[in-house]
């Protein structure tokens, strides 16, 4: 999604507007005396990049968001010595499941 930066500082989304707003950095760019074209403005947000969209404003930038990062769902287990620790950590002793600070009281 395209997102476009506010005079406050926030960024808004601006995808209703992708196409204006790849023009207007094109625009911008050749008030810098770049010469790049809508390609080259696309391939600097998929990069990641912020992106110029009006000269001599701190705030006229446009970027693409970033999707955020998948998060591990850990997976825990209550044991029979009643503490919870993640699934991998679960250790069989005698006396039913233990957490390793518990396995050597109830392997007996």
């Amino acid at each position: 999604m395209l997102l476009e930066q506010m005079e406050n500082g926030n960024w808004v989304d601006a995808e209703a507007r992708r196409d204006e707003y790849i023009q207007m950095a094109v625009d911008c760019a050749l008030k810098y005396g770049k010469t790049i074209d809508a390609d080259t403005v696309r391939a600097q947000l998929a990069a990641g990049e912020e992106v110029r969209i009006i000269p001599d404003f701190w705030y006229a930038f446009i970027r693409e968001t970033q999707p955020a990062p998948e998060v591990e769902e850990i997976k825990t287990v209550v044991c029979d010595c009643g503490h919870t620790v993640r699934r991998e950590s679960v250790m069989d002793a005698s006396t039913g499941t233990a957490c390793p600070d518990c396995y050597d009281e109830m392997s007996y």
